[in-house]
């Protein structure tokens, strides 16, 4: 067997393990992360745009992310009515629901965030972020990086 053949055989016994051959780190897997708009606790109309504004900020922040897929109720919803197009999903994918909730006083929002894994409803963590309502790129920034090592 020469050196290229062996190498080729270490390669695919590598990704079929799961890791990757720069390093130990496991190959990433699929993520379908369905994001709901928040909830304004307190019905707030001053930051009622929040709702759907906080959602967008992160769809786009993980629309980055190699490997993460974005959705929204609706195909949350295609998922509780089909519940065997989980099956047919790539080996090794996981659907979480990422269900929010903010409240406003004065100027400081506080936000709560529930990830829970769809397949068996456990529930993966919450965490909670507060920030100014004159910086909400950095609030929405806050959210995705905790949400993202929370993942």
């Amino acid at each position: 067997m020469t050196k290229f053949h062996s190498r080729i055989i270490s390669l695919i016994i590598l990704a079929i393990i799961g890791f990757s051959p720069m390093g130990s780190a496991p190959v990433s897997k699929w993520l379908n992360l369905y994001i709901l708009d928040f909830d304004n606790l307190r019905s707030d109309p001053s930051v009622d745009w929040l709702s759907n504004g906080l959602v967008d900020m992160l769809r786009q922040n993980f629309g980055e992310v190699d490997g993460v897929t974005v959705f929204g109720r609706n195909q949350l919803e295609g998922i509780l009515q089909d519940r065997s197009r989980l099956l047919r999903q790539p080996a090794g994918s996981r659907n979480i629901l990422a269900m929010g909730s903010f409240t406003r006083d004065l100027d400081r929002i506080s936000v709560n965030v529930q990830l829970i894994n769809v397949a068996n409803w456990q529930e993966l963590g919450t965490l909670a972020v507060r920030g100014s309502l004159n910086q909400i790129a950095a609030l929405s920034d806050d959210i995705f990086a905790r949400m993202n090592s929370a993942l």
